[in-house]
């Protein structure tokens, strides 16, 4: 029976129940060894609240002289459901990268589906696969500005043939995960509103998360407000089920807001993986939808084409499972509102 990683069990049975801790400590300018290590000694912790769910001491702390430290749970997770409600430390300069989601251990081996954040460079990214050449994307457009004063809810979900990455409940990363027969990435949409890529190798269902703090050894860095309260995994669902407005692509504004006098071209969507995928229109005059399909060799090709009728809803099921789909909405008079523009996929 899988526990989950969620505050009963760290009050009841503490960190080092939970985790596993290793470091990565720098011997000389040519060596360095990997260590086991006893979580407490960088993850100090009251349960005493200042305010609530505010503990007097959190925090997360990796010394001087050390490169990594890192957090690894013990148990694994099928088709996780991670989240980690945090804020996220504002450090100047060369800072070390934050890793945290799932992981097989290290170096991208066995599986990786993860937020890595660098405070110094302001950086966000989601890396999904597990092979060396790991496709990562940067969504720093999604990053809240406040990041560093406010808690906000960090999320993974891993599915059987997607990933998903949420930032405050809005989903801003998806990852197809699939097989291919090359390393190089393949990325579909950069954003905003969400980042759409494909894995190189198909990532393990079943992982551990990490919560790493990694690099820069020079010096000791802290991150504040670092409590296990605010983390919560379990295991999730091999099927996702997903309903989603229309956006424009590469903004954050859904079809539905727009007054369209020449085409919109919506944000992609994946379909790969999908057993059924209806996208539902209405318009306030007649318009013409291209169906795109997002090609394995990265590019966009005419999937179908259609007419739609002022007023009367227009639904279109995508038959096979092509990566991606977009839809190219012309308006067919002067002016085109939607009242509709969603997509389902199951």
């Amino acid at each position: 029976m899988v526990k989950g990683i969620r505050p009963s069990v760290f009050l009841e049975e503490g960190l080092g129940e939970v985790f596993y801790c290793w470091i990565r400590r720098k011997i000389d300018d040519h060596t360095e060894a990997f260590e086991a290590s006893d979580p407490s000694n960088y993850v100090k912790i009251s349960w005493r609240e200042k305010a609530y769910t505010v503990f007097d001491v959190s925090e997360y702390r990796k010394p001087r002289g050390i490169i990594t430290v890192s957090l690894r749970s013990k148990e694994v997770f099928p088709f996780g459901a991670f989240q980690l409600d945090a804020k996220l430390p504002d450090w100047k300069g060369r800072t070390p990268t934050l890793w945290f989601g799932f992981e097989c251990d290290d170096l991208f081996r066995g599986g990786v589906v993860h937020f890595a954040f660098n405070p110094g460079r302001k950086k966000m990214l989601v890396c999904a696969g597990s092979s060396r050449a790991i496709p990562c994307t940067d969504i720093s457009f999604a990053l809240p500005k406040d990041y560093s004063l406010t808690r906000h809810l960090y999320s993974i979900y891993v599915h059987q043939n997607i990933a998903l990455w949420f930032i405050d409940e809005r989903i801003v990363a998806m990852a197809i995960l699939s097989h291919r027969d090359e390393t190089r990435p393949l990325h579909i949409a950069s954003g905003p509103p969400y980042a759409l890529f494909v894995s190189c190798m198909l990532p393990s269902t079943s992982l551990p998360i990490l919560v790493d703090i990694d690099g820069e050894p020079d010096r000791e860095w802290v991150w504040s407000d670092f409590h296990p309260w605010q983390i919560r995994v379990l295991p999730g669902q091999p099927r996702a089920v997903m309903s989603m407005s229309l956006y424009a692509e590469n903004q954050h504004r859904k079809v539905v807001e727009i007054k369209a006098k020449s085409p919109i071209t919506t944000h992609p969507v994946p379909t790969s993986g999908f057993n059924k995928t209806y996208f539902i229109l209405r318009g306030s005059e007649k318009y013409s939808v291209r169906i795109e399909a997002f090609s394995i060799h990265g590019h966009w090709y005419l999937y179908d084409e259609a007419k739609a009728r002022g007023e009367r809803p227009f639904v279109y099921g995508v038959d096979g499972q092509p990566l991606a789909v977009r839809l190219v909405i012309e308006p067919l008079g002067s002016e085109l509102s939607m009242d509709t523009a969603e997509v389902y996929l199951a």
